[in-house]
């Protein structure tokens, strides 16, 4: 996994250098590209971008736990957890766009519509046109029974598509855990920490379209 990313001091856009492999990318490479292997108009001299604030508008307790994805065109989404009751009660799931450069598309705003107890952990996924989605673990018996998973999706620019969805089709036990990814066709696939799948606790994931 990179380790760190950087602007390209040519273009702007993000890159990435895993510093064990010594490996410098592009967000859109599937495959690690190494330096010998670059075209002629890659950034050669790269320069780290600035710590970024993403919450500056949330200051009131911890800010924790996040989880960042990119679109397409080097756009990104950031997640992550509010550990100070913002949303009005414990824990919440809230998110921001940044543009390819780093500069805020939005504010931070809140993903959870049920804010009762805890919400938290949450993970991203974005599709190349922007649209994403965003799951995380409640902790407020809302499925019925001990934590449950829920995901939200959302169009580029932050308006959301629907409202909170329960992932799990079982819910008893505790559900948590929760990590999201898509393929290119738009179908997005939710994975989580369930109960027993016979010799104890499982892994377990669902399909949906997007």
């Amino acid at each position: 996994f990179p380790s760190t990313m950087m602007l390209g001091s040519t273009t702007g856009k993000p890159l990435f250098y895993d510093a064990k492999s010594q490996t410098l990318f592009t967000r859109e490479e599937t495959l690690h590209m190494g330096p010998e292997a670059a075209p002629s108009d890659y950034p050669i001299n790269v320069t780290p971008g600035p710590d970024i604030l993403v919450n500056p508008n949330i200051d009131k307790g911890a800010q924790i736990l996040p989880n960042v994805e990119f679109d397409g065109s080097g756009n990104f989404v950031i997640t992550w957890t509010d550990d100070e009751g913002a949303d009005g009660s414990g824990e919440g799931v809230y998110a921001r766009e940044f543009n390819f450069d780093s500069t805020p598309a939005n504010n931070e705003f809140q993903i959870n519509k049920v804010t009762k107890g805890d919400q938290g952990t949450s993970t991203v996924h974005v599709n190349s046109d922007g649209d994403y989605s965003i799951i995380w673990r409640d902790a407020n018996e809302t499925d019925g029974d001990q934590f449950g998973v829920y995901m939200r999706q959302f169009v580029k620019g932050g308006t959301p598509k629907a409202d909170d969805v329960l992932v799990p089709q079982t819910t008893s036990g505790r559900q948590m855990a929760p990590s999201v990814s898509g393929d290119p066709g738009g179908k997005i696939i939710a994975g989580w920490s369930g109960p027993d799948d016979g010799a104890g606790r499982g892994t377990w994931v669902r399909l949906f379209d997007a």
